[in-house]
């Protein structure tokens, strides 16, 4: 999201509503379709990150329907086209997040997530156990992550992903955060406490350390907090959370 409103700040908002004019009317190849979705994204990041909620809207909407149409006739298919179902679902939950419609913003973000496929299935499809038991797997290769020597970790101060693989984790990082989020004020913690670690684990995996990072520790610290977890882990969540997630 941040390599996107870098790029659209390089392009004036006039040129920006051009592009999107001709590409829309370019013709149904798949470039022509590749093209109109990426700069109604573009524009409609503009409009999010200036709050212009509706515009923001009806730009991601309409680059959605085209991707979904794109899919629907190439019967599954639809290459780069179809990949950018995920991050127009995730910018539409944030969308609603912002105008306080939390179970839509609940509903994109789990369809996000099996478009990046991630997940199989909405969370609320997962048994409190199968839950628990994925949160610990997490909560084990953290362990491991802090205490053994050369474990990488991304490095502070370094620039937005810009590589597709690094783009895709912090796209999914994302709504795994602002899921836990959503979890959190909902009361509904092991939910909260799963989509935090997942946050965690794939920010983590970035090579320039992103604002999700700390975000998903201050998540931890809320759910521990909830939990009655002890002195020591409110402490090292707090303190990761402080130091936006710099290792120990």
């Amino acid at each position: 999201a941040a390599a996107a409103a870098a790029t659209a700040r390089g392009v004036g908002e006039t040129h920006l509503e051009a592009l999107v004019h001709h590409w829309r009317r370019a013709g149904p190849s798949p470039h022509a379709q590749e093209k109109a979705v990426h700069y109604l994204t573009l524009l409609g990041d503009r409009a999010l990150d200036n709050f212009s909620l509706v515009e923001s809207e009806e730009l991601h909407t309409a680059a959605l329907n085209i991707v979904d149409a794109e899919a629907a006739a190439a019967q599954g298919g639809g290459g780069a086209v179809r990949a950018q179902r995920g991050p127009l679902l995730r910018r539409i939950a944030r969308r609603h997040f912002l105008q306080g419609q939390h179970k839509a913003a609940e509903a994109r973000l789990n369809e996000a997530l099996v478009a990046f496929e991630i997940e199989r299935q909405p969370l609320e499809g997962y048994t409190d156990g199968a839950l628990a038991w994925r949160s610990q797997l997490m909560r084990l290769a953290h362990l491991r992550k802090v205490f053994l020597p050369f474990s990488r970790w991304p490095q502070p101060g370094g620039p937005p992903p810009t590589a597709p693989e690094e783009r895709r984790l912090a796209e999914v990082a994302t709504c795994y955060e602002l899921l836990s989020q959503i979890y959190l004020m909902n009361h509904r913690i092991r939910l909260a406490d799963y989509c935090a670690r997942r946050s965690l684990a794939l920010g983590l995996r970035l090579a320039s350390l992103a604002p999700v990072v700390a975000r998903a520790y201050a998540d931890l610290l809320a759910v521990t907090a909830a939990t009655g977890g002890s002195r020591r882990a409110v402490a090292y969540y707090k303190a990761q959370g402080g130091g936006a997630g710099r290792p120990p």
